[in-house]
Parts: C-alpha cells; structure tokens; sequence
C-alpha cells in the first residue's frame, strides 16, 4: 500500500512500520497510528529510543511488534522499545503502559520480535559484549535467556 503523504515532519526518518489489524502504524522520533488506512496518522508514544548513534537513528530492526498470538495472554497488544524500558498498547496504538513484568529490573530494549508458536523475544543493545535476552512464553512474565555455548 502506498500513503501518498506519509509522515509527519519531525526530523527524523521512518524507522519502523507495522500494521495492528486494520491500524496502520509507524516510528519516526515517535509514534503514530492511523484508524482510517492512512488518511490521517495520530501521535500517541513520544518515549521513543533516542537517536543517539548511527544504528538508531535510521532503523531498528523490530523496535515494535504487534502480537497478535490468538492463545496466549496478554494478546493483541503492540509493543514498542522506549527510552526507559518495553511498552505495551492494548488499545492497538492510541495509549502505551510501560511493562513492569520482569524476573529481574529490565534493561532498555532496542529489539522485540516473535515466533511461530507465539513466544516474544525482548533484547538489548548489541553493542554491549553481553547482550541480555529475554522471553515471555504464553502470556507470563518475561525471564531471562541463559546462553549457553555449543561446545561449554
């Protein structure tokens, strides 16, 4: 689909864009979505990760991700990597939660995707030697990922 008029002016460049049902959402330097496919995009999250070095100033992979896992809770929610840690909108765009369910005080997040089965993935920056991973399996909390080398 092609929006003729896409983004506002704000002196950033697109970073991601994901599709919530029939809400059509984008990053920039915040976050926008559209209830009527694209004929007009509200602002609603303006706790973005800041742009502050090359990778994320122009593109994150996966900054945002709307599950929409039909057997897992909490379902239909878009996530977002903000600032100051991972937010949640389970009013697919217009209001954003920050996520306090941790096993351990969360990290800030540049990266959230999913798989098949449903199980979300929440890391941080890599440009720390140590990237920290965590998962939330079937709508509970989000714990950790242990890495452990194929040859210990």
């Amino acid at each position: 689909m092609y929006f003729p008029s896409l983004f506002y002016t704000d002196n950033a460049t697109v970073r991601n864009i994901i599709v919530a049902d029939s809400v059509v959402c984008y990053i920039k330097k915040d976050f926008y979505y559209s209830k009527d496919d694209g004929a007009y995009f509200s602002q609603s999250f303006k706790k973005m990760l800041l742009a502050n070095d090359p990778f994320n100033k122009y593109f994150i992979p996966n900054i945002a991700l709307f599950d929409d896992a039909k057997n897992a809770a909490p379902a239909r929610n878009i996530y977002v990597c903000g600032n100051d840690g991972l937010y949640f909108s389970s009013d697919l765009g217009k209001t954003f939660s920050k996520d306090n369910n941790f096993s351990s005080p969360p990290d800030i997040f540049t990266s959230i995707t999913q798989l098949n089965n449903g199980e979300l993935y929440a890391t941080r920056n890599f440009s720390n030697k140590d990237s920290i991973i965590y998962s939330r399996v079937n709508g509970g909390g989000w714990t950790q990922v242990t890495a452990t080398p194929p040859y210990g």
